[in-house]
């Protein structure tokens, strides 16, 4: 079998399922769902194929009280260190939106097998979803993902 880059294996990805994508200049985002309800969002940068690619979840508020905040930080902290074993992905401060954080993994632009980067973009989908539980930290509330809708994107099924 042949390898491939992540931003190659998306891209063979969004054709066979027909994903939407939405290109601005050289960077293509896609969001799927992945199993459950995680719903990521992928960015590449097809002018520059060899670029390291974004997978992000979606985004959760962090509390606005001190001591929640503290607790929301031990629990990235913790929840880092045990996701780090698995991918190099880690629940940072929204690039975005500072109040907020989210999940992302910066997929280096390494060569390999297309079965392993579907296992490892679903291994990312079970770790978005672990992270919205972990996350839940005292006083805060949250909302699961916003429903994709009708015009919303495709659903990614292995």
């Amino acid at each position: 079998m042949s390898t491939q880059l992540f931003s190659e294996f998306i891209s063979d990805l969004a054709q066979r399922r027909s994903l939407r994508r939405e290109v601005e200049g050289g960077q293509v985002t896609y969001r799927l769902k992945l199993e459950g309800s995680s719903v990521v969002t992928i960015v590449t940068d097809e002018t520059n194929p060899d670029s390291s690619a974004k997978v992000t979840s979606e985004s959760w508020p962090a509390p606005s009280d001190p001591a929640s905040r503290v607790e929301l930080m031990r629990n990235a902290l913790n929840f880092n260190r045990n996701a780090f074993h698995h991918l190099p992905c880690a629940i940072v401060r929204d690039p975005d939106a500072s109040a907020n954080f989210r999940l992302i993994w910066w997929v280096a632009p390494v060569r390999v097998d297309a079965n392993d980067w579907r296992d490892q973009l679903l291994l990312f989908g079970k770790l978005a979803s672990k992270a919205w539980t972990v996350m839940a930290a005292p006083k805060v509330e949250h909302s699961r993902a916003p429903s994709l809708g009708e015009a919303g994107y495709s659903i990614f099924i292995p």
